[in-house]
């Protein structure tokens, strides 16, 4: 209400007493309002958003609402870049490009969207086949064990949005292409 906007079109989530990435929230939404639990949980946001090139957004952060030393800050993320907020703050990221950013969990990515280089790839029928077999929801904790380019890290990402995927890779060039697309798809989780 201080910050006068609605938020009936808001996403609304809480990262107190757990660790979720807001990434694909921001990424895939235009509104998405969290509550904190740590003193450096913004300055995390904020570089995550700088490092996805998510540089447009708008970041507002309230800390010790209703009191004395009520804060209300707004900005775009890298003002808020080393800054510590107080552990029970909360935010509110606007993308306004969410539907240019948005990755739809029901379409699936083509081969010629990933980065490639050298390292083999599962192919898109396979990926395609082998995601939609593991009958992913937004909160599912998925392995990928010789991710590679991390095509299928990708796809199970953008299933299971408020989940996480491990990938896990020993090849070097594997693993700076895996580390390439996690950021082109902005697949923080």
């Amino acid at each position: 209400a201080k910050i006068q906007k609605s938020w009936d079109d808001c996403v609304i989530v809480s990262n107190h007493g757990r660790k979720a990435s807001l990434i694909p929230l921001i990424r895939d939404n235009e509104k998405v309002f969290s509550i904190l639990g740590k003193a450096d949980d913004i300055m995390t946001l904020a570089g995550k958003l700088v490092e996805y090139g998510m540089n447009d957004v708008t970041m507002y952060m309230g800390e010790n609402l209703s009191y004395e030393s009520e804060r209300i800050l707004h900005g775009c993320p890298k003002q808020f870049t080393g800054m510590k907020n107080e552990p029970l703050a909360v935010v509110m990221v606007e993308n306004h490009a969410a539907g240019e950013t948005r990755l739809n969990p029901l379409t699936n990515r083509g081969d010629g969207e990933f980065i490639r280089g050298q390292v083999p790839m599962t192919k898109e029928e396979i990926r395609i086949l082998s995601v939609s077999k593991l009958n992913l929801n937004r909160n599912s904790i998925c392995y990928d064990v010789g991710a590679g380019t991390g095509s299928v890290s990708v796809e199970m990402a953008v299933k299971a949005s408020q989940g996480y995927v491990y990938a896990v890779e020993k090849n070097a060039e594997a693993v700076e292409l895996l580390k390439n697309n996690k950021k082109k798809f902005m697949a923080d989780n």
